[in-house]
């Protein structure tokens, strides 16, 4: 009797990816275009910001355009679109939303 689950696909080789890593690079590549606009932003200073190598940055995002695309992408993870029937207080919720999305995050600062 075998005490291996077969069902279990086998994990990579190498060490698992820290989400905690992911998060401080997508946090620190925001901060950096912030700061120095995408021109003046680069994968080396991103990866001091984050306190993790530039290979860590490259085995997840291939470049910096893409780096700075999932950055601007997570700033959206949160926001929902309700559908309740009634589309003034969907239309009203989704504004609300929007505001608040815009003056009390970073979205403000990257998207002028």
């Amino acid at each position: 009797m075998s005490l291996t689950n077969r069902s279990e696909a086998p994990r990579p080789p190498g060490r698992p990816r820290d989400s905690r890593a992911d998060r401080a690079i997508l946090d620190a590549a925001l901060q950096s275009f912030i700061d120095d606009g995408y021109e003046g932003m680069s994968v080396e200073n991103v990866a001091a910001r984050a306190g993790v190598g530039k290979t860590t940055i490259y085995r997840r995002w291939p470049s910096k355009k893409e780096l700075i695309i999932a950055a601007i992408d997570g700033l959206f993870e949160h926001l929902r679109v309700p559908d309740t029937g009634d589309v003034r207080a969907d239309l009203v919720f989704v504004v609300e939303q929007a505001h608040r999305f815009l003056t009390e995050t970073k979205a403000g600062e990257v998207l002028p």
